[in-house]
């Protein structure tokens, strides 16, 4: 492949990367969110704050499917020529615009269902949780 023709298609992709991190990222939920961690070693990162707890599993989560996305353009790309390293979804100015907004509502949704009143996490509640995501599957 000649590499105008390589650089359009990363052009093209590049958008198409982005819009496809912004769908996935529309949709996540905390219900999706907390199944993909283990509590007890959530719990063993020593995180009092609902908010910090919030943007680490984002994080982790817009981590892994970034690379699932990446892999999947790579894999379709003939040859690579480095420019797919600097995707980013902190690059990508629709997530960039909904993540304040979207770890506030989950660590809403968080607070409301695992919280005591004073703002502590019960984090067996959060176990709970998980044990009873794990059974169902």
């Amino acid at each position: 492949m000649e590499d105008r023709h390589m650089s359009g298609y990363i052009q093209l992709d590049v958008a198409a990367y982005h819009k496809d991190i912004d769908l996935e990222f529309e949709r996540l939920s905390l219900q999706s969110l907390l199944e993909r961690h283990n509590p007890y070693l959530i719990r063993n990162r020593r995180i009092y704050v609902v908010g910090d707890l919030i943007r680490w599993l984002l994080d982790d989560y817009l981590d892994s499917l970034e690379q699932d996305i990446l892999v999947a353009y790579l894999s379709r790309a003939e040859e690579f020529t480095g420019e797919f390293a600097y995707l980013s979804w902190r690059e990508s100015p629709d997530v960039i615009n909904k993540y304040g907004p979207k770890v506030n509502l989950l660590a809403r949704e968080f607070s409301d269902k695992f919280c005591h009143e004073q703002g502590f996490i019960e984090w067996d509640k959060v176990a709970e949780f998980a044990l009873s995501q794990t059974a169902r599957r």
